[in-house]
Formats: structure tokens, C-alpha cells, sequence
């Protein structure tokens, strides 16, 4: 009974699509190389892709669009202008994704047409490398006045070793892993 009523809805709802749904569930799209929702844009997973011939596909944009951020088998919706436009593609976290159905490129929907399910939260600053180390060369040059009375230029230098210097993100990682060891240490024990 419930995949009766399912497919009845479907038919109904791509009717307005004019897309039609035939007894053995294949479909036959308007418009070749199209894509259409099976139902109102935002309000279904389901997408329509139609091939060169105008044979119809269904897909699950949920499971189109899982390797998309954010990751994971997460809701998605089949977007479209209007029922005829045959510009359908899946929409995730507000963003449609053009190459997913029939629309031009990757773009955002704007706020009134959509709330985003995941925002971004802060974070802490990435910190930099875990250590800085430098080496510096002094050059000194100085006219002297050597034994004989005669000017002349002697040329010295020197280098200093490079110093390491470690950051407080590099101490609070060696930190992190010498608690890890010992929690390992305590459950062996136990």
C-alpha cells in the first residue's frame, strides 16, 4: 500500500513537471539532456536526470552529494527554478551543486530560499611550525694599519649556530603525547 501511494505522489508530483512515469517506472523527460525535481524544489532528495534521448534516471541527491561538505551521508535537495525549467541539481548545506543535475556551475542560494543545516563554528588560529630555528653570519670589514705603515683592509666573520627554539603549540603537543603515554602505561598495569 505505502509504495502504491509513493508512486502515486511521485507521478503527481512529476506531473507538474511534465515529466511522465510510466507502469514499469521508467520515465520520459520534455526535454532531452534535462534534469528535473520529483517534486517541489527544496522539498525532495529525489532528481531526474534525463539523457539525450529523454529517457529519465532517478537519483538521491542525499547520496549524490556525500562526498560534498559537509561530509557525510547528510540531507540534501534537488533545487530548480521552476517545474519546466529542466535545471534541476542537488542542493546541500545551500549550496547547489551544478554538474550534480543540469544547472550552471556551483553557487550558493541566497537566505531567503534557504537555511543552511550545518554553519561553521570558530576555531583557534592554526598554530605555526612547532619550532623556529635560525642561523645567522656577521661579515665585519675594518681598515687597518698593519705593521709597516702601509693602509690596508682585513675582512673577518663568523656564524652562529642555528638555536631551536620551540613554540607553545610544539610543548603543548609533546605534553599531550607524554599523558597518552602514561594513560597507556596505567591500563596495562590495570
Amino acid at each position: 500500500m505505502r509504495s502504491v501511494f509513493g508512486l502515486v505522489a511521485a507521478a503527481a508530483a512529476l506531473a507538474g513537471a511534465q515529466v511522465i512515469v510510466h507502469d514499469n517506472g521508467t520515465y520520459t523527460c520534455p526535454i532531452p539532456n534535462a534534469a528535473y525535481c520529483a517534486g517541489d524544489s527544496l522539498k525532495t532528495d529525489i532528481i531526474i536526470r534525463c539523457d539525450s534521448k529523454g529517457n529519465g534516471q532517478p537519483g538521491r541527491c542525499s547520496d549524490n552529494l556525500a562526498g560534498e561538505p559537509p561530509y557525510g551521508d547528510l540531507p540534501a535537495d534537488c533545487w530548480q527554478t521552476s517545474v519546466t525549467s529542466g535545471d534541476a541539481a542537488c542542493e546541500k548545506n545551500c549550496v547547489v551543486y551544478g554538474a550534480s543535475g543540469n544547472a550552471n556551475g556551483t553557487f550558493t542560494l541566497p537566505a531567503d530560499q534557504c537555511t543552511p543545516s550545518v554553519t561553521a563554528s570558530p576555531s583557534a588560529p592554526t598554530p605555526c611550525s612547532s619550532s623556529a630555528s635560525a642561523a645567522t653570519t656577521a661579515l665585519t670589514t675594518a681598515t687597518t694599519n698593519p705593521q709597516g705603515g702601509i693602509n690596508g683592509t682585513r675582512t673577518a666573520s663568523a656564524t652562529t649556530a642555528a638555536v631551536t627554539v620551540q613554540t607553545a603549540a610544539a610543548e603543548a603537543k609533546r605534553a599531550m603525547g607524554a599523558f597518552a603515554g602514561l594513560g597507556m602505561f596505567a591500563a596495562y598495569l590495570l
